[in-house]
């Protein structure tokens, strides 16, 4: 227990947090073994909450504090880390370590991009299949803790159980929305963070 203690690293740390008008937070801190479940009706501001820890939105008061030493990843409902004009294997490859063709059509395949499906473009993928192309990046990248905004949205049964399998056997944390209650009774959440009256 004390060797995996050492491992975890701190992610996130909020004092006196506070996004105006939307939500307050007097202390909250979150570790890389931490698989969250952020919980909450719509348009109380669990988006703009993730958008604020990630620099996308700097509107907040208070102290939030980014461990700069761990690695996190970001899942965003508008798929911005992909080029839409690249071919998946293209994008895979420029954001992950791996370098090598072979290795990432291996991994993609894993992800329901078999043969050359891979050298197609982006753009032309429907949600789902996007969000199968930033699971795979995202957890080839090695990431220490994930923000995951509504994974599973336009998801078919198959890549839904691909994603399930992929955060099952992830070995950092994260942090998810959701509203499909069996996706997030099989994922291994072991904390849950809900925001109410703000």
């Amino acid at each position: 227990i004390a060797n995996a203690m050492r491992k975890q690293k701190s992610i996130l740390t909020l004092k006196d947090f506070k996004i105006p008008g939307l939500l307050e937070c007097d202390e909250l801190y979150l570790f890389s073994h931490n698989r969250i479940y952020f919980a909450g009706k719509n348009g109380t501001g669990k988006t703009t909450f993730i958008k604020t820890v990630m620099g996308v939105l700097k509107n907040y008061e208070g102290e939030l504090t980014l461990n700069d030493q761990a690695k996190i990843g970001y899942f965003s409902q508008e798929h911005e880390l992909l080029r839409p004009n690249e071919s998946l294997i293209d994008n895979f490859i420029r954001l992950t370590p791996v370098k090598s063709g072979v290795e990432a059509r291996k991994i993609l395949g894993a992800y329901l991009f078999p043969g050359d499906t891979v050298f197609g473009n982006t753009k032309y993928l429907s949600e789902g299949e996007k969000a199968r192309l930033i699971f795979a990046i995202l957890i080839t990248q090695k990431n220490d803790f994930l923000l995951l905004d509504e994974p599973t949205n336009h998801l078919d049964l198959q890549s839904r159980e691909v994603i399930e399998t992929a955060l099952k056997e992830y070995e950092g944390g994260f942090l998810v929305v959701s509203h499909d209650r069996y996706f997030i009774n099989t994922i291994g959440i072991n904390k849950i963070i809900e925001i109410r009256d703000k």
